[in-house]
C-alpha cells in the first residue's frame, strides 16, 4: 500500500494526526494528537458535569422524569461546564483537525512516495 493512502487512513481511522507518524513528521503528529486530545477532554468532562448534575437531581428530588423524552430535554436544558455554543465549537474543531490531518497526511505521503 502506497505510504499516502496509509497515512491518510490511520489518520482518519485511528487518531488525528496519526499518519504523521509513518510519514516521519513528528512534531506535527503531537501537535495535533494533543489538539485533539485536549479537545476531547473538554467535551468529555462538559459531558460528565452534566450528567453529575442530572443524576443528583434524579436521586435527591425527583424532579425530571425517568422516561427518555424527559431526560433529553433536561440534557439540552441542563448547563455543563461550558456553553452550548463553546461546546459546538470544541465538536467543529475536533471534526476540522481530523479532516486537515486526513488530507495533510495524504500530501506528505505523496511527497514521500
Amino acid at each position: 500500500m502506497q505510504l499516502s493512502k496509509k497515512a491518510a487512513l490511520f489518520s482518519g481511522c485511528i487518531f488525528p494526526g496519526a499518519g504523521y507518524f509513518l510519514v516521519g513528521n513528528l512534531l506535527r503528529g503531537y501537535s495535533f494528537v494533543t489538539l485533539s486530545f485536549s479537545l476531547l477532554a473538554l467535551i468529555i468532562y462538559d459531558s460528565l458535569q452534566k450528567a453529575l448534575t442530572i443524576s443528583q437531581q434524579i436521586v435527591s428530588s425527583g424532579q425530571i422524569p425517568t422516561d427518555i423524552n424527559g431526560l433529553i430535554i433536561q440534557i439540552r436544558t441542563t448547563p455543563g461546564a461550558f456553553s452550548s455554543e463553546i461546546h459546538t465549537f470544541m465538536t467543529i474543531a475536533i471534526a476540522a483537525l481530523w479532516l486537515v490531518s486526513i488530507i495533510d497526511c495524504y500530501r506528505l505521503g505523496r511527497y514521500c512516495d
